[in-house]
Order: C-alpha cells, then sequence, then structure tokens
C-alpha cells in the first residue's frame, strides 16, 4: 500500500512537471508554471458537490460567494453610496430644477438695467443718440468729449438690446416691429442667423474704416461725421494728460484742460508727481511748520489749503508705505486715486472710508515725525523729486498687513490704467464707493469696456447689481461632499481593477494566486476524488 502511494506521488509529481514544462514554454516564467500546474491538479482531484459532506459545502457556498461575488458587491456599494451621496448634495442645493436652472448672462442682466433706467415713452434710440451728440457737443466752451462720448457710443447694443439694435438694422427705414413678424414666422434658426449677421456685417465695416469704438458705427451718419471731425482736436487736449503719466508724471498737469474730466472746479485742478504733492501738503500741515519752517518758504513751493487725506494719499503714492510687491503698482493706483480726487471724482463714501484708514494707520503726526527724523528737505524734494525719490521710499510709515486690502486694490486700479487710458480710469473713479468696488469695476471692464462710463452715468452704483446674481441654489454639506467624492474614487479604483485583470492574457490571468488559493480550499472543502 505505502509503495503504491508512493508511486501515485511519483506519478502526480512527473504529471505536474511535465504540465509546467508546456506551460512554461507556452510563455510563462517558472513560478507561473508550477502554480498553474499545481491549479489544475488541485481541480482535477476535487471531488463533486453533491458527494461533499454538508459542513463542506455550506463552507464552499460560502468561499466562492466571497471570491466571486466580492468585487461585485464593493462595486455595488459604490455606486449605492455615490447615488445617496449625489441626492443629499442635490436636495441640500434646492432640487434639480435649481440646480439645472442657469442665471441669465451678463448681457441680458445690463440690457435689462438700462432698459429699467429708461423713464416710461422714451425711445432707447433717440436716448442714444442725444447722449452722443452731447459728448461731441462737450462743455459750455463746445470741446468735445470722446471719452463720454466712447463710452455711450461702446454700449449702445446694451442700451438699444441687441435684438432690438439688429431689427432696426435689418428694417432699413420699415418699421421694425413689421419685420419682427416677418422673422418670427421663418424657423427660429434663420431668424437668429439673420439678426447676427447684419450686426457682424456692420462691426466688420467699423473695423475696415477704421473706427474706434466700433460700435460707433450704429449711429447715424451726421454724429459719424461730426466724431471724424472732432477726433484731431480731441487728441491733440489729450495727449498732455496720457503724456504726464506715461512719463513719471513730470512737471505738472491742468485737469481741466480736457474736457468733461473735472466735475466740479476747485480752487486748483493742478496735478503733481506724489512726491510733490507731498510737499505742498507738509508744508501746509500745522505740525510741520516748525520743522520744516525754512525749506518750506521757497518760492517754488505752491500755496493751497491743507489737506491731511492729500497728505496721507500723496505718502501713499511716493512710497513712504511699504505694501510688498504691491508697492510699485499701488503707487500707480494712488496716482489715479488723487488725480480722480483732483477732479472732483471721488464719491463722498469712498473719501470716508479712506480718510479713516489714513487716521488710524497713516496718521498726519506719524508722517511728519517720519520725514523729519531722516533729514527731507521739501524744497529739494520738489525741485528734484526724482532725486529725492530714493529717500522717501527707505521712510516706512505704516504697517503693510494694516494697508494690505488697499494696496491690492490699488494695485488693481493700476491694472486698469494700463488696459485703458489714464484719462478714462480718472473718470472711473467716480464709481468707486468704496474700496472693494475697484475689483468689481474690473470684473465689468472687462466685459464691456468703456461702456461702463454710460453704466457709471445712468445706473450709479447701481450698476454693480448686474454682478449680484440672485443665488437661489442651497450650500451642499461638506461630509457630503467628501463622501460623494470618495465613494466615486472607490468604484473607479474597483473599475479600473477589472479592466486590469479583463485584459491579462488568460493563462497569466488563470496562474494567479488567488486561483491557486480557490483551487486549493475547493479541495479542502469538496474533498478528493473517490
Amino acid at each position: 500500500m505505502a509503495s503504491d502511494a508512493t508511486s501515485d506521488n511519483s506519478a502526480k509529481g512527473e504529471d505536474r512537471s511535465g504540465r509546467a514544462e508546456t506551460f512554461r514554454r507556452a510563455g510563462l516564467t517558472e513560478a507561473e508554471s508550477r502554480r498553474l500546474a499545481r491549479i489544475e491538479e488541485y481541480v482535477n482531484d476535487r471531488g463533486r458537490f453533491w458527494e461533499a459532506s454538508p459542513f463542506g459545502m455550506v463552507m464552499w457556498l460560502i468561499w466562492r460567494l466571497l471570491f466571486k461575488g466580492f468585487q461585485t458587491a464593493l462595486l455595488l456599494a459604490a455606486i449605492g453610496a455615490s447615488v445617496w451621496f449625489a441626492a443629499r448634495i442635490l436636495d441640500d442645493m434646492g432640487g434639480l430644477r435649481v440646480v439645472a436652472s442657469a442665471p441669465a448672462d451678463l448681457r441680458a442682466r445690463i440690457e435689462a438695467a438700462f432698459a429699467a433706467s429708461r423713464a416710461p415713452g422714451d425711445d432707447a434710440y433717440d436716448v442714444w443718440v442725444e447722449e452722443l451728440a452731447d459728448a461731441i457737443n462737450g462743455d459750455i466752451r463746445r470741446r468735445p468729449d470722446l471719452d463720454r462720448f466712447a463710452g455711450w457710443a461702446q454700449a449702445g447694443p446694451y442700451w438699444l438690446g441687441e435684438e432690438a439694435l439688429a431689427l432696426r438694422l435689418l428694417a432699413a427705414g420699415r418699421d421694425p416691429a413689421e419685420l419682427d413678424a416677418e422673422l418670427r414666422a421663418l424657423p427660429p434658426q434663420e431668424r437668429e442667423r439673420r439678426l447676427d449677421g447684419v450686426i457682424d456685417a456692420q462691426l466688420q465695416q467699423a473695423e475696415i474704416r477704421g473706427l474706434e469704438p466700433a460700435a460707433v458705427i450704429f449711429a447715424p451718419a451726421n454724429i459719424l461725421d461730426r466724431y471724424e471731425r472732432s477726433r484731431l482736436v480731441w487728441e491733440i487736449s489729450a495727449a498732455p494728460i496720457d503724456d504726464f503719466f506715461r512719463a513719471s508724471q513730470q512737471g505738472q498737469l491742468e485737469l481741466s484742460t480736457l474736457s468733461g474730466l473735472v466735475t466740479h472746479y476747485r480752487s486748483d485742478t493742478r496735478l503733481y508727481s506724489g512726491v510733490r504733492h507731498l510737499v505742498i501738503q507738509l508744508c501746509l500741515a500745522p505740525m510741520a511748520q516748525e520743522a520744516f519752517a525754512e525749506p518750506c518758504t521757497a518760492s517754488i513751493i505752491p500755496r493751497g489749503q491743507f489737506d491731511p487725506f492729500l497728505l496721507s494719499l500723496s505718502a501713499l503714492e511716493a512710497g513712504m508705505v511699504d505694501l510688498g510687491r504691491d508697492t510699485g503698482a499701488a503707487r500707480a493706483g494712488a496716482s489715479i486715486l488723487r488725480a480722480g480726487y483732483v477732479a472732483g471724482r471721488l464719491p463722498v463714501s469712498l473719501e470716508q472710508e479712506l480718510r479713516a484708514l489714513f487716521e488710524t494707520h497713516l496718521p498726519q503726526a506719524a508722517l511728519v515725525a517720519s520725514l523729519r527724523d531722516a533729514g527731507f528737505r521739501p524744497d529739494l524734494a520738489f525741485a528734484a523729486p526724482r532725486r529725492e525719490e530714493d529717500r522717501i521710499n527707505r521712510i516706512h510709515t505704516g504697517q503693510r498687513s494694516d494697508l494690505a486690502a488697499l494696496g491690492s486694490a490699488l494695485a488693481e486700479l493700476a491694472d486698469i490704467r494700463l488696459d485703458h487710458t489714464a484719462r478714462v480710469t480718472t473718470r472711473m473713479v467716480s464709481g468707486i464707493y468704496q474700496i472693494e468696488d475697484i475689483g468689481r469695476l474690473s470684473v465689468l471692464l472687462d466685459a464691456v469696456g468703456p461702456a461702463v462710463l454710460a453704466m457709471q452715468s445712468r445706473l450709479g452704483q447701481e450698476m454693480y447689481s448686474v454682478l449680484d446674481v440672485v443665488e437661489e441654489r442651497g450650500e451642499a454639506d461638506q461630509a457630503d461632499l467628501r463622501g460623494l467624492a470618495l465613494s466615486l474614487l472607490a468604484g473607479l479604483i474597483i473599475l479600473l481593477l477589472t479592466f486590469v485583470r479583463l485584459s491579462t492574457e488568460p493563462l497569466v490571468r488563470n496562474a494567479g494566486r488567488v486561483r491557486l488559493v480557490d483551487a486549493y480550499l475547493s479541495r479542502l472543502f469538496l474533498g478528493k476524488k473517490s
């Protein structure tokens, strides 16, 4: 008997070695070949299910359920969890209707705001033409205001409504309402194509003619002719302002020389560099009379009225506050803010906010003391501001953290000036009612450009309401969001593992270690063939 068992084991070993060699020739590694041969041996030697003991049957069924259904069960659990968390998030956000609804786009909101600002019975096109004509007529001296003209020209499609403008252009003298009725009888795609096509054709013609802004092409012919004739005069009068800011503010600039820039005439509407304004206000400050009495008597320093707000703003512009990497840009933004203040365009609310900020973090006493301790000479600084600027930049008054938000906002205002002109940006100061409005103004400018000037004129502070979309959606719970992300990730990993297994060669897949465990346990629970 012992010899028979030994011969059987020897025969099985030889057979297994032969099968392993066959598998190795088929492309498997040595270990995979031996493993697959052993798996086949266990499978061939396994008894039938109905011949096994009751305990073996139960254990085999449990094992097969785990072996075959575990991955599928995990995938179904991941999908179920994802659906459950998604349903909770959807409920928190207000339901499918709210989530699927899209707010009106910015153009539609601007058109609606303009329409609400018109008086009942006003014809939109007549009002628009009147605004353009008033801009060309200019001020009391009949100097054209082409910055205002450009703003209203750019605002034309928004003020009139894109569809109404297209119908007016297509009508060519006919009643736009009749034409609209005819177009509505056509397929919607054809109507939309015709309306879009007429506006695009007009804008292309404006580009060929070199009109800027292109939307001025929608104005009547007589307005266009007057605009063309006014451009040369305007460019001559506007050049000094752009040159002043472009040339690091050398010399002085009289803001009232440009039509429409100054809203009301102060006693002095001259603009100097930040250093020179700092000198002027320093010599007028009561606290500085003793420290700078002799240098301030120099005849080159203009006399005026002391303004602590202008002293602090000029100190910020001159570089006395270290704002880190935003310092240079913030100084450029402060120069625009100061130009707006001198031109009478700084809103009262913004002025009050800045005055309170400066009184706390950039007080007059600290500025005077810092300049006195540094040996600052007002007369030399006014005569040669560029030479004294380095000395001023080394005098740091105020904490960076206290004025960080203001510095970032002023840097953003400087970016607006780079994208537009200094004179247009100065006009836009009228629409900055609080510091945080600078960021909102930048968003509007990116969307509609100089048309913001027309929005300021008609809507005032309400122009920012077009950026405030009424949000009906609730906020999803962060735990539900994390749960959804994790369940989706788990399902993705399971699917990835499944694809990897299916893409593996069948011979290699059958030689896996899990298959060996399955074959061994199946023979253990079901027993050997009798």
